[in-house]
């Protein structure tokens, strides 16, 4: 099966390593399938893509200012207001007061939010569970090592270009 990162119209112009080009491509698999399922508990959420970005996140950090939320995912104050509104109409997220400003306010995840937080993760942990059942490879500690290392290695390297 050809690469799809050195076959075709656009590919690089330079000639890359097998290695790296079997690399790219299966970490481009990884990340199709995983923004694919995210889509899908999007979904099953009943909210859109970008509303189950900002719940994860929140259930990441904890509660944070729209204007934090919006600078976290990329997205205006304006957009922010108007997922925050569906997802606090929805029964997801609920916002508090800011104690350091009055003018803003905290949000956070309800009691709904945090259940579907589990279900997602109690999902997506049985997934990965069921890899590590048919692969003795992928239960070796050092994979996500190496998995936290390309991460970071692949970062760097971009904000350095």
């Amino acid at each position: 099966m050809p690469n799809r990162f050195t076959a075709g119209p656009s590919a690089p112009p330079t000639e890359v390593p097998e290695s790296t080009s079997r690399l790219a491509d299966a970490l481009h698999q990884l990340d199709s399938e995983h923004r694919r399922i995210r889509v899908i508990f999007a979904e099953r959420l009943g909210v859109s893509a970008a509303e189950f970005s900002l719940l994860m996140r929140l259930g990441e950090s904890g509660a944070l200012t729209p204007k934090a939320l919006g600078h976290e995912l990329g997205l205006t104050t304006g957009a922010m207001t108007a997922m925050v509104d569906r997802l606090d109409a929805a029964g997801y997220v609920g916002r508090r007061p800011n104690p350091a400003d009055r003018r803003s306010v905290f949000v956070q995840l309800s009691p709904a939010g945090e259940a579907a937080r589990a279900w997602v993760y109690g999902r997506y942990f049985a997934a990965i569970g069921a890899a590590l059942e048919t692969s003795t490879a992928l239960r070796d500690p050092a994979v996500a090592g190496l998995l936290e290392h390309l991460a970071s290695t692949i970062r760097t390297g971009i904000r350095t270009d």
